[in-house]
C-alpha cells in the first residue's frame, strides 16, 4: 500500500484530471525529478521530465524537444512565470508549476487554454505550499 502522502498527491492528480482541462498530469520530485504520481498514460519518461525541468535552470532557452509517444516533439517556451513555465506546440501545451518539494506537470490540448491549466495547477500548488510541500 502507498504511503499517505503519495495517496494525497494522487488525489490532486485525479481531481485535476477530473476538470477535463488536462490530457495528462504528474507530480514529480523537485530535487530528484522522478515521477511520484501520474495520471494513466502520462507520456513523459524520466529522461523527458529531466529535459523539461532543465528549462527552469536555463531561462534563456526558447524550446525543448520532448519524447511523446516515441517521437520527438518540439515545444516552444512561451512564458516563464514566477514558479514555472508554459510550453506550446500549436494548440497543445505543457504547463509546469513548482512548490518547495514538487513539480506539477500538466499537458493539455487545443480545447483548453494554457492559462486555465495554469490557474488550476497554481491553486493546488498554493495549497501544497501552505502545508509545507
Amino acid at each position: 500500500m502507498s504511503d499517505p502522502i503519495t495517496l494525497h498527491l494522487q488525489g490532486y492528480v485525479d481531481n485535476l484530471m477530473g476538470t477535463k482541462h488536462f490530457t495528462a498530469m504528474a507530480i514529480v520530485g523537485r530535487t530528484m525529478p522522478t515521477t511520484i504520481v501520474a495520471s494513466p498514460g502520462f507520456p513523459l519518461d524520466e529522461v523527458a521530465i529531466q529535459s523539461l525541468l532543465g528549462l527552469a535552470d536555463t531561462p534563456n532557452s526558447t524550446a525543448v524537444e520532448l519524447m511523446l509517444s516515441a517521437e520527438k516533439t518540439r515545444y516552444l517556451l512561451t512564458t516563464h512565470h514566477e514558479n514555472g513555465f508554459i510550453l506550446k506546440r500549436g494548440g497543445n501545451g505543457v504547463v509546469t508549476v513548482h512548490t518547495e518539494k514538487y513539480w506539477l506537470i500538466g499537458l493539455h490540448d487545443d480545447k483548453t487554454k494554457a492559462e486555465i491549466v495554469l490557474n488550476d495547477m497554481q491553486r493546488v500548488a498554493s495549497y501544497l505550499l501552505r502545508h509545507g510541500f
